[in-house]
């Protein structure tokens, strides 16, 4: 199976590229800040083995043993830093800069639901869909690899999402989606596509694990809608089956206020930027988001996902 995982579509989320490198440290079998947070020492112990077959329960196997199972069976492309020169501008004290150089948001810029508007302000979707080169590479990727899993991982706040972003509802089949975020697994319709009730239970599964946070159809979670998204996109017009958004924060990340869906907002303060800003950062900038996604990841000063 084919994942594609792709980081850093606004700027000022530097957090998220770096989780990108970590994640490939722990992949190729590096200790990392990942591991050691997120897994008990039995399961961060990479003294013993893994089974290799697709089906194989991996309840009993420790880190090593995962990431063995995981790199048997999918190929796995990621993209760590979509929009890299709006990185560079940030890197360079341009702290709250979201968008690219040209002034788009790179997850409005995407062919699902996508929708002008010529205000200048930092959700700008641009003069048309894939007007961007960065969304240009993306796409070409989408459509010649065709993923069949498909993350995009943005910063700001916490939260697990499925589509969709650009309303409040999980998709169905020959429709236009209905709210079933608040149903027991077991309750939601029979008629709903079996990868949307698939979605459900991983976020839920994983939700009570590690996260306990939002988790459903972005634009009901998020709290506003956020049209022309890649996790759209992909699972609307590339029909990859599984498509998630991902809301992360760092360990120095201070929880703020709660936005109108009663989630916590994060306080994201200059720990969570790269080593190259720290020094200019501590002095000079408090950053603060709530959450504008790929999605649509809203911050205080402005939205993200």
């Amino acid at each position: 199976m084919n994942v594609m995982m792709i980081f850093g579509e606004h700027a000022r989320e530097l957090i998220t590229s770096e989780l990108a490198l970590d994640f490939v440290k722990m992949m190729c079998g590096e200790k990392t800040k990942t591991a050691k947070f997120r897994f008990s020492s039995s399961e961060s112990d990479t003294s013993s083995g893994a089974e290799t077959s697709s089906d194989a329960d991996t309840s009993s196997l420790n880190l090593a043993g995962k990431i063995s199972l995981a790199l048997s069976n999918f190929k796995i492309t990621i993209f760590p830093v979509v929009n890299v020169k709006g990185r560079q501008e940030v890197e360079k004290g341009n702290y709250c800069l979201r968008t690219n150089l040209r002034g788009v948001d790179l997850n409005r810029n995407w062919d699902d639901h996508w929708v002008p508007d010529d205000r200048p302000t930092e959700g700008s979707p641009g003069p048309s869909s894939f007007s961007e080169d960065e969304t240009k590479i993306l796409h070409d990727h989408v459509t010649t690899h065709k993923p069949d899993i498909f993350f995009t991982v943005h910063s700001g706040v916490l939260g697990m999402y499925t589509p969709y972003a650009w309303s409040g509802k999980l998709p169905e089949e020959g429709g236009e989606g209905r709210v079933l975020l608040e149903m027991p697994i077991a309750e939601i319709p029979s008629d709903s596509p079996a990868n949307v009730v698939a979605m459900m239970q991983i976020l839920r599964q994983n939700n009570e694990k590690y996260c306990r946070c939002a988790n459903g159809p972005a634009g009901k979670e998020v709290g506003y809608l956020c049209p022309g998204t890649c996790l759209d996109f992909v699972y609307d017009k590339a029909k990859t089956k599984y498509a998630f958004g991902l809301e992360i924060f760092d360990k120095d990340a201070e929880l703020g206020y709660a936005n109108s869906a009663g989630h916590p907002v994060l306080l994201e303060t200059q720990e969570t930027m790269s080593t190259t800003t720290k020094s200019k950062a501590r002095h000079t900038h408090r950053h603060m988001h709530t959450h504008s996604h790929s999605h649509s990841h809203s911050h205080s000063h402005s939205h993200s996902h």
